[in-house]
Order: structure tokens, then C-alpha cells, then sequence
């Protein structure tokens, strides 16, 4: 009877030439099959993902420098040329549509995510800088463009927030129809878009010398909805916490101008604008205070 290395031969053969080699055989066969299978796979995501990113930065760049739709397919027809893989499809126009609504609605929520969420060592939101302006296209229909600047990680961003027609609803009799009242309305709505609420219930958190957490400073240009006393919108972000009747959320944005309100208070929205004056009035204090010397006939170091 053999012995060790003998007998580890014979059991080698025996077991090769045995039913449970084979099933070892075979399992080892469709075990190789589903990792190729997973590898193929794999690499058919890793492709689909490329070319969808691709596909997402064409219509990020055309977007950006306001071409057509039909362009998108031009600009994807010069890739293939160029030997570009584009894929077998998301080659339509509508597509590019499509990406633009979902590339809208994904910046949305990171920028509600990031002006909701509180620092961790401060506990403070972000703060937003609104700026907005009224347009009014060749058709007389007209919209409130609203952006808002925050301060993301050291670095100023700029989002267009919103762009939506003014409805002028609920806004009181003998206002004008897209002034001061509905922009102001407006306004809010934007910012509530992205979790910036400066109404609570029916209280206003700023107006009044009171001051949002998040809004300190806005912007807007010198038109007469905005600026116009008592019946502007910067008006309305300054006083409506006076102007409120405590009857609703919706009463409590924005009052009727009333006779006799007088000059409204000087607030956060203007501070860009006084300290420029500030500045400037400490530049012409600095230049009356310095002393005039006068200048020597001759040179400091002459022997005259």
C-alpha cells in the first residue's frame, strides 16, 4: 500500500477522475461566467455614466451661452465626428430640456439644503443677499428677476433664483398693478422657494429696526416700485412690520400705502451706499488734516 508522496498521488487521481471533481469543474465554469458577466456590465455602467456627464456638460455649456435646443444636436454631431463617444441615445432637443429643468431642480435643493442648514460652530444660517430688478418684454408681459449672493465656503456665489411673471394678485385697490406692493410680495415668495421664510405666522422678522437672520443686505435699482416712499418695495421690507394688520401671513407681507408716513428708516439695504459716503467723507477729513510743510528753496543737503 503506498505512503505519503505515493499516496497523495493516488488520491489526486482517484479524485480527478471522480463525480465531485466535475461538479468543482463546473461550478468554477459558471462562477468565471457571472464575473464576466458583472465585469461587463460594470463596464457598460462606467460607459453609460461618462457619456451622460458628457452629454450633461454639452448642455450645461450651450445653456450657459444661451443657445437653442436644435444646437445641442449640432454640437453632439461635431463630438461624433470628432470621435467623441455620445452614446446611443438622449440625443433629442427635448432632451436637452429635460436636463435643463433637472439640472434647475437638483441646484435648488443644494441651495435650500445650504441656507437652511446652521453652522456648526456659529449655529447661524448662511446669510443671503437678494438683489432683484422688474422686466417688462415686447409683449407689455412682465417678471421679477430675483438672485441671491451667498458666501459658499469663502467663495461668492451668484444663483438666479427666480424669473416668474407678477400676477399682481391681492394686490389692494388703487395700487398699481406690478408695483411696489407685488414685487415686494413676490420677493418673498422667491426667497421661500429655497427656505428663506421672512414671515413667521403673521409676524414680519424684520421692519421696524428688527432684522432677518439670513437677509442683511439686498439691492435693486432706482425705479419707483422699489424705491418710491411709501409705496416702494424697499418701503415694505423696511416697514411692514408697522404697516402689518396681524390678520394672516398674507396681511402681515405687505400693507397699503398710507397718507402721511413720512421718510422711511435708514436700514441694512443701505448700508453699501452709506458706508461709500462714510469713506469718502473720512478721505477728505484725512486730506484737510494733514499738515502742509513747506517746501525748502533748497536742497537738505547743501552746504548753502
Amino acid at each position: 500500500m503506498p505512503t505519503g508522496a505515493g499516496r497523495l498521488r493516488s488520491v489526486l487521481a482517484n479524485h480527478q477522475a471522480s463525480v465531485l471533481h466535475q461538479l468543482c469543474l463546473k461550478a468554477e465554469a459558471e462562477m468565471k461566467q457571472k464575473h464576466l458577466l458583472r465585469s461587463v456590465m460594470s463596464d457598460m455602467e462606467k460607459r453609460e455614466r461618462a457619456v451622460m456627464e458628457r452629454l450633461f456638460l454639452l448642455m450645461a455649456h450651450n445653456t450657459k451661452r444661451r443657445e437653442s435646443f436644435h444646437e445641442y444636436e449640432h454640437a453632439l454631431f461635431l463630438l461624433n465626428l470628432c470621435g467623441a463617444d455620445v452614446g446611443d441615445s438622449q440625443h433629442s432637443r427635448k432632451t436637452a430640456a429635460a436636463m435643463v429643468a433637472a439640472a434647475d431642480a437638483v441646484q435648488m435643493l443644494q441651495l435650500r439644503a445650504f441656507v437652511t442648514t446652521p453652522n456648526s460652530l456659529t449655529g447661524t444660517k448662511p446669510h443671503v443677499s437678494p438683489a432683484a430688478d422688474k422686466i417688462t418684454d415686447a409683449s407689455h408681459d412682465q417678471t421679477q428677476v430675483v438672485n441671491v449672493r451667498v458666501n459658499y465656503h469663502g467663495t461668492p456665489v451668484a444663483v438666479m433664483l427666480d424669473n416668474t411673471p407678477i400676477d399682481g394678485k391681492g394686490t389692494p385697490a388703487g395700487a398699481a398693478e406690478a408695483g411696489g406692493y407685488a414685487l415686494f410680495n413676490k420677493l418673498l415668495e422667491s426667497l421661500e422657494v429655497v427656505g428663506i421664510r421672512m414671515v413667521i405666522g403673521s409676524t414680519p422678522v424684520y421692519g421696524n429696526g428688527g432684522m432677518s437672520e439670513q437677509v442683511r443686505c439686498s439691492a435693486f435699482d432706482n425705479e419707483g416700485c422699489y424705491h418710491d416712499e411709501g409705496s416702494g418695495l424697499v418701503h415694505y421690507l423696511h416697514n411692514s412690520a408697522g404697516d402689518a394688520t396681524g390678520q394672516g401671513r398674507a396681511a402681515a407681507r405687505a400693507a397699503p400705502p398710507r397718507a402721511g408716513q413720512g421718510r422711511r428708516p435708514v436700514m441694512a439695504s443701505d448700508c453699501h451706499f452709506n458706508l461709500y459716503l462714510f469713506a469718502k467723507l473720512m478721505i477728505y477729513l484725512l486730506i484737510l488734516t494733514i499738515p502742509v510743510q513747506k517746501i525748502p528753496h533748497t536742497h537738505p543737503n547743501s552746504l548753502l
